[in-house]
């Protein structure tokens, strides 16, 4: 790198650097002061902060050495020339040649500076074209990366799409497999349940109670259950909703039919199945003997037909309650009176149900037993 290439700031930074302090004068003042100074100190080569100034002098000669070197053999010349006589024309002459010698290096050493200008511009003009050339290959590489980085990012998400969906596909094979499952204990669970004579029964009991207790419950409007101010506040599609009315069910008529259903449907076969119970088992209660008996109690009071003596017991007993004359009744006229009543409407609501239900009964305890 040229000295001339430096502001003269630089230089002046330079040359304290290199310990001359503040140099007065012009930059070209300067620049023949630091040129002196590299001369005398060539060590300073080996420095990493001056060896570039070093090898362009090297390339380039060191035009100050040969200005000093010809300003200081001019006076000598001169002094010589006077010590041995010489003429002063002679002296003239040899002056005359030094002053052209010193412009004809001054003119060479400003040709070698443009020459080193020019290099210098040329070389930066390579630098900045290389610099371009690069630029442009970085723009025509960037589509490419860019095209690559889209693919990659494909592929990513892909992958991580595939991972997802066959996370997905194992949870939902998953829960298939657990439904499945579970659907086959509850398919079990409930083959279980109604493969059991006490199953059987209980469905049965269920369908009983259901036709007795319709035959007390009715269904009324809800404009007959609230009061008159709420009636008018509702509309009329609402106001004609059916709704149950158990007040039936409170009646002593139906509390007696319902107590009646349940000591011959479920207490008293209960209480002859426990004791006569032919269970090997060791079950507390033996459902032959339950569905038996219950089928000998229904038929007793429910299937056999009215007679004439029931007519006239019923006839008397009311006649007694109404006239309040005593017509020589005991109170078994009046127990059998009170059961007729309630077979009556115990046979009017379960028709032939109990003994359909008892008689499937019967046949599925039978098998039970014979399997077991």
């Amino acid at each position: 790198m040229s000295l001339k290439q430096l502001k003269k700031s630089e230089l002046q930074q330079l040359a304290e650097g290199l310990g001359l302090g503040e140099i007065e004068g012009t930059k070209a003042i300067i620049e023949e002061q630091i040129n002196v100074h590299f001369d005398l100190h060539p060590e300073l080569e080996d420095h990493k902060g001056y060896a570039k100034y070093f090898g362009y002098r090297k390339r380039m000669g060191t035009p100050v050495k040969a200005l000093r070197s010809s300003t200081i053999s001019t006076p000598s010349k001169s002094f010589r020339a006077s010590e041995s006589d010489v003429s002063e024309s002679d002296g003239s002459g040899s002056e005359d040649s030094g002053e052209e010698d010193e412009e004809e290096e001054l003119v060479e050493g400003v040709k070698e500076e443009e020459e080193d200008n020019e290099e210098e511009e040329e070389e930066g003009e390579e630098e900045e074209e290389e610099e371009e050339e690069t630029l442009e290959q970085e723009i025509e590489e960037l589509p490419s990366s860019t095209e690559e980085a889209e693919v990659q990012l494909y592929n990513e998400l892909k992958v991580k799409a595939s991972e997802k969906f066959k996370a997905l596909k194992a949870k939902s094979h998953e829960c298939y497999e657990t439904t499945i499952e579970e659907i086959i204990a509850k398919n079990s669970s409930l083959k279980s349940f109604f493969s059991t004579p006490a199953t059987i029964y209980n469905l049965e009991l269920l369908v009983e109670f259901y036709s007795v207790a319709s035959y007390f419950l009715t269904f009324v409007p809800i404009k007959q259950l609230v009061p008159l101010s709420i009636e008018k506040s509702l509309p009329e599609s609402i106001n004609q909703i059916k709704v149950p009315h158990i007040v039936n069910f409170l009646k002593l008529e139906a509390v007696a039919v319902i107590c009646f259903w349940f000591t011959i449907s479920l207490f008293l076969p209960m209480v002859t199945s426990y004791y006569v119970n032919f269970n090997k088992s060791g079950a507390k209660y033996d459902p032959f003997s339950f569905f038996v008996s219950k089928g000998l109690l229904h038929y007793f009071f429910l299937g056999k037909a009215i007679g004439f003596e029931d007519i006239a017991n019923d006839a008397m007993v009311s006649a007694s309650k109404v006239s309040g004359v005593d017509v020589g009744l005991t109170v078994f006229d009046y127990f059998r009176d009170l059961i007729f009543e309630e077979t009556i409407i115990l046979r009017t609501a379960l028709g032939l149900i109990p003994f359909f239900g008892n008689g499937v009964a019967v046949l599925i305890s039978l098998y039970v037993a014979i399997s077991s």
